[in-house]
């Protein structure tokens, strides 16, 4: 295994993997370390019920690198958008047409996502073994995978004067070098260190990057549901005292439901039947969707934004949810996550 890399991503969720695809594509020397996910991951496509919602721009991207067509069987499009407010005539309909787009989005479940990434990823790592015996592959000799590792330490050395507490974005004047210590006695080294860890990002907290952390005081609770009538592709966003509710298109009668509750009430959700679930549902909505039937299994989410006060400290770059941990109401987690890889090539093609 190498011991010095230009990109060490950690975390193995969308994020990071997709970043990891990305540079697959360049010449950089890339190593992904994660301290649970495994590329001999298989997940259940078919029943997960975590959902995603994907916008087109995301789309365009993971078609650029070749693997929507193993996504695409199992997202369903988003058509219209329709936000509103309850008890008053506030509401608004986005369609895609209107930004010359076929959709404005999918939604997608979070182990299709994962699947398709992790197959290209292994695709790679099984030509690069196929280099050792022939040279014409060397195109995918740039790609390491750790799992079950975490860092235990990361020091950074700094060429041309950079201090170590420098958060200056321009890279071209802060030349790092990273050691980083690992909890089974290695260490590596890179040029470049990525934070993809979600918004209790490890590496940030090690490096000392001060965060606004804002509890929203609510939960999330999330399911999915079976609807009488058709949902024809449309997504609501429904905003009401209670809180608000997001409701995203699955096949044609089937949505993802988060609903939001004031943090006082977890222990009564923790607890709730199928019939509480749907009765908030109608509460805050309507019966334009017939009758309603809970076919998932109930899970709850605590809500809170983090936002780190910078990103970027002497070439350690924090992406995804490491740099900004919202609400999921309007479903840009993942996007802005895509965002951020999208940029960062960008900006490596740039320089």
């Amino acid at each position: 295994m190498n011991s010095h890399y230009d990109f060490i991503i950690s975390g193995a969720g969308p994020v990071g993997l997709s970043l990891a695809l990305a540079l697959t594509h360049t010449s950089f020397s890339v190593c992904v370390l994660d301290q649970n996910a495994t590329l001999e991951a298989v997940f259940d496509v078919d029943s997960d019920q975590r959902m995603l919602a994907l916008s087109d721009r995301s789309i365009r991207f993971y078609k650029s690198l070749g693997i929507w067509d193993k996504m695409l069987p199992f997202a369903t499009n988003i058509s219209t958008v329709n936000v509103s407010e309850q008890d008053t005539h506030a509401s608004i309909n986005l369609f895609g047409h209107d930004y010359k787009a076929d959709q404005l989005g999918v939604v997608i479940s979070y182990a299709a996502v994962m699947q398709a990434l992790i197959d290209a990823l292994n695709n790679i790592l099984v030509l690069k073994n196929k280099d050792k015996l022939n040279h014409d592959l060397t195109q995918h000799n740039n790609l390491t995978f750790i799992n079950n590792i975490k860092i235990r330490s990361i020091s950074s050395t700094c060429d041309n004067g950079c201090n170590e507490n420098n958060n200056n974005n321009d890279h071209n004047n802060n030349q790092s070098k990273h050691l980083i210590e690992l909890n089974n006695a290695s260490s590596l080294t890179s040029s470049y260190l990525i934070a993809a860890e979600g918004a209790f990002s490890s590496i940030r907290q090690q490096i000392g990057i001060p965060f606004i952390q804002n509890d929203y005081d609510q939960v999330a609770v999330i399911n999915i549901i079976k609807c009488e009538h058709p949902h024809e592709n449309i997504a609501y966003e429904r905003f009401s005292k209670h809180g608000p509710l997001a409701l995203l298109p699955i096949d044609t009668h089937k949505m993802a439901v988060i609903l939001t509750v004031k943090r006082d009430q977890q222990k009564f959700w923790e607890n709730a039947s199928s019939a509480d679930f749907t009765t908030a549902i109608l509460a805050r909505f309507d019966e334009r969707l017939g009758n309603l039937e809970v076919i998932g299994t109930q899970q709850i989410w605590s809500l809170t934004l983090i936002i780190p006060k910078y990103i970027v400290k002497n070439n350690i770059i924090l992406i995804g949810n490491s740099a900004h941990a919202l609400h999921p109401i309007a479903g840009q987690g993942l996007n802005l996550g895509l965002r951020d890889v999208i940029d960062f090539i960008d900006l490596l093609d740039e320089n």
